[in-house]
């Protein structure tokens, strides 16, 4: 009898282990095919949780893919999303979350050889698609929205021979309230991430107003007035960093001297004089600092300082 008690309870632990399993397997599912049909590209998540008394959500590696006419690679690389959800609300077809917690690690902008902008290619920046689902809105609400955003990177295919990179290491966060459409949602991951930068002419801007976010295109000069360089650390050997410098100097620009003893590159590029540092200690040190005319491009030592981490991984 006692063996058969036993029994029951770990049949019963097992059962509740593989359904909760299953569940956040099918919600995983779920989330990116409805993601994926908002946003008009491929969506990807790592992984998922809900508690079902808790009604906590975690999402692990969500990725949006670039639509197509545009190179392969990564949108929107969000690490980690966190959530708490009313789940009485689900029985009722309504999302109705307290907060949502977003940690944007990079946005890729990328405009292609016909001039066009991966960000204006999704179905959420599209005016057409936009009204008509502000008419087809779904019961769905948050309270609170955080935005966390660490970089932009800016790549412009359809300047010539050599593509025009910059970054933009943003590192901010915001609060929004009372969000009441995913297409709003989108829009101020978007618009969020582009209005600290000097990129333009994305439609998106125009999208968000319908989606209900109120949103201009702001210069960010004042954000790093005085500040021309940008540096990093890295766990590979001098010699190899070295020869990704070279590298992304040659992709990007115009090199003008190379220092291998020194670990110092000097390069033309966008019409600013740039130079990058290589020094060694416990890690590998890169600093780049790039000017036009006195004036500071931290964009454009970012944008190089990005090359280079691409070309090392």
């Amino acid at each position: 009898m006692k063996n058969k008690k036993i029994a029951v309870v770990i049949v019963v632990l097992a059962s509740l282990f593989i359904l909760a399993i299953a569940k956040n397997i099918i919600i995983k599912s779920v989330v990116t095919k409805v993601a994926g049909n908002i946003i008009g590209s491929r969506v990807t998540v790592k992984g998922l949780s809900l508690g079902i008394f808790t009604g906590s959500v975690h999402i692990s590696g969500l990725k949006i893919y670039n639509p197509q006419d545009f190179p392969q690679g990564v949108l929107v690389d969000i690490p980690w999303i966190k959530a708490k959800c009313r789940l009485p609300a689900l029985f009722k077809n309504k999302i109705d979350l307290a907060f949502v917690d977003v940690n944007l690690k990079q946005l890729t902008v990328i405009k292609n050889k016909d001039g066009k902008l991966n960000v204006d290619s999704l179905k959420v920046s599209k005016k057409e698609d936009a009204g008509q689902k502000k008419k087809e809105a779904m019961d769905f609400h948050i309270d609170q929205f955080d935005l966390e955003i660490g970089r932009v990177v800016n790549r412009d295919l359809s300047a010539g021979k050599k593509p025009f990179i910059e970054a933009y290491e943003i590192n901010f966060k915001k609060t929004y309230r009372n969000i009441n459409s995913p297409q709003q949602l989108a829009a101020l991951v978007l618009v969020g991430s582009l209005e600290q930068t000097a990129i333009k002419g994305a439609k998106v801007y125009g999208v968000a107003a319908l989606a209900g976010v109120a949103i201009l295109p702001v210069g960010v000069a004042s954000m790093f007035a005085g500040k021309d360089y940008v540096s990093a650390d890295f766990k590979y050997s001098f010699d190899r960093v070295f020869t990704a410098a070279v590298e992304a100097a040659n992709e990007l620009g115009n090199i003008t001297s190379s220092d291998k003893a020194g670990g110092i590159i000097k390069l033309q590029i966008y019409g600013a004089e740039a130079e990058i540092k290589i020094s060694k200690a416990a890690k590998t040190n890169v600093r780049v600092l790039a000017r036009k005319y006195l004036f500071p491009k931290p964009e454009t030592a970012a944008g190089i300082l990005y090359i280079i981490s691409e070309k090392l991984k």
